[in-house]
């Protein structure tokens, strides 16, 4: 197994305004236990401790594309939502607005409610709503997270995704610890068989 080194461009962007994921990827994996563990030990750059055989033991859940990204996407068109009740400059009220649609848009109030710790896959919402908003028009960020998303789940290839997201993450690494106080802590697995490649996206973060 190879972890490739470097992602494409829009990965280092979506660092550069903000985002607060860690990615790894991995080649030349037929994603079984032992890989899996290998890469998501491998991905907790910030976590200090790794207990791969708790992890295992915790679980995981198989999951769609769909149940992957969660609440804050839609599944017809593709685009981010902004999940909550919203105010703009001139007095608009929106509910649960796409992205794309808050072009040329200044929303000055507004509110919403975010995933519990370890709800089951809200990775749009880890994308896209970091403790910190990300320094970018609505418009980068939908095109940052259709490239992210492309690179990760290729629509030609048939994907193995696995959602670890659970509260007792915190029993596998310290890496989790801060999220699970507030914002989230997220963990997911992809292995795409026809190339071989194993992703894992991980986040865990406070404010």
């Amino acid at each position: 197994m190879q972890r490739m080194h470097r992602l494409p461009s829009s990965f280092r962007r979506f660092r550069k305004i903000g985002g607060v994921l860690d990615f790894g990827v991995f080649d030349e994996t037929e994603g079984a236990d032992a890989d899996i563990v290998e890469a998501v030990g491998a991905t907790l750059r910030h976590g200090r401790r790794f207990d791969g055989e708790r992890l295992i033991a915790l679980g995981s859940r198989a999951v769609s594309k769909a149940a992957l990204l969660g609440d804050w996407w839609d599944p017809d068109t593709g685009a981010l939502i902004r999940r909550g009740d919203w105010v703009t400059a001139d007095g608009c009220e929106l509910h649960d607005p796409r992205l794309p649609s808050l072009r040329n848009v200044k929303i000055v109030s507004g509110s919403c409610v975010i995933p519990e710790p370890g709800a089951d896959g809200q990775l749009a919402y880890a994308l896209s709503r970091p403790p910190y908003s990300l320094d970018g028009k609505p418009a980068e960020v939908q095109e940052l997270f259709d490239a992210i998303a492309a690179f990760l789940l290729p629509d030609e290839a048939h994907h193995e995704i696995r959602n670890w997201n659970t509260p007792a993450l915190v029993e596998v690494s310290d890496y989790f610890e801060a999220g699970a106080e507030w914002w989230g802590v997220h963990l997911y697995t992809i292995h795409t068989p026809e190339l071989r490649r194993l992703s894992v996206i991980a986040g865990s973060t406070t404010d």
